[in-house]
């Protein structure tokens, strides 16, 4: 009873001097109903979310192409290659979907406990697709270091894996960067110039300072 909830509850007892003992028996079958059923919603929607994130593709994006922690992690220390995206509006990019991250060390929940003892009782409604957006579009501090940006889609019917390639518009790649040290560099250059003809392509460098920089090739 000392959940803001139940505030009336405490104002009736007072006013009408019904004893607390009472009521506690009383409202106690309801009370263990109601936290079965609770148990309950909280399993199923655990199941459910389960189930339902394995349908669930994100795209990756950073905003920047310079970061030396960026190309270590995600490109082989500097091995691999970078691309540029841009949406196309004619073409209904799906691009444009995209949304930033959110770093914050409060990471939002799908639902909380009173959420669901509300959704029990009918006071609000299961959660939806908008929180588990809320979920996968934040990261903790820690990692603001890399702008990322997500794209976030559901698997197509036809797919089984946990991933898949998707089709893009050549056009949507306006630039490649190659890493500093990459290996195989002409096979890459051959393929670009073969798919990829408008793009521009760049290598990239350190300077004295130890700032990445790119030069056209």
């Amino acid at each position: 009873l000392k959940n803001p909830k139940f505030e009336y509850m405490r104002k009736y007892l007072r006013k009408d001097s019904y004893p607390i003992e009472q009521f506690i028996e009383t409202i106690k079958p309801v009370a263990k109903e109601t936290i079965s059923v609770v148990k309950n919603i909280i399993d199923d929607e655990r199941k459910r979310w389960t189930d339902d994130i394995k349908n669930y593709r994100i795209l990756c994006f950073a905003e920047f192409n310079n970061s030396d922690l960026m190309w270590k992690r995600y490109a082989e220390n500097h091995s691999g290659v970078v691309f540029q995206w841009k949406p196309i509006k004619e073409i209904d990019s799906p691009l444009f979907e995209a949304c930033p991250v959110t770093y914050s060390d409060d990471i939002p929940e799908i639902a909380t406990f009173d959420h669901f003892v509300d959704a029990a009782i009918g006071l609000k409604p299961l959660p939806s697709t908008a929180e588990f957006m809320d979920l996968v579009t934040t990261k903790t501090l820690s990692w603001s270091g890399e702008n990322e940006w997500r794209l976030v889609s559901t698997k197509r019917f036809y797919d089984s894996g946990d991933y898949e390639d998707v089709p893009f518009y050549p056009q949507e790649i306006t630039s490649i960067y190659l890493g500093m040290n990459i290996n195989d560099k002409k096979d890459i250059i051959e393929l670009a110039c073969e798919n990829f003809s408008h793009a521009n392509i760049y290598q990239a460098y350190k300077t004295e300072d130890n700032a990445i920089k790119f030069k056209n090739i």
